[in-house]
């Protein structure tokens, strides 16, 4: 080998060695689960009068197809 591939080859080397979580790692299988979430959102501006008016904002979140309360702003 010449003396700088020789040179480049260790310092790859070398590199690869210092570091190894850059190496290849193992493939985890994925888990897959099923969740089924509900999130109904309400936001409006409603005026009364000229000066005066409501900005109103609700949000209601559902776990299990509505069955079960998860959250409520």
């Amino acid at each position: 080998m010449h003396l700088y591939t020789k040179s480049a080859f260790l310092s790859c080397l070398s590199f690869f060695l210092a570091f190894p979580s850059l190496q290849a790692q193992a493939v985890q299988p994925r888990i897959n689960a099923s969740h089924v979430h509900t999130w109904l959102q309400y936001s409006g501006n409603h005026k009364f009068s000229k000066r005066w008016g409501l900005h109103a904002e609700a949000q209601v979140r559902r776990t299990v197809m509505l069955d079960e309360w998860q959250q409520l702003l």
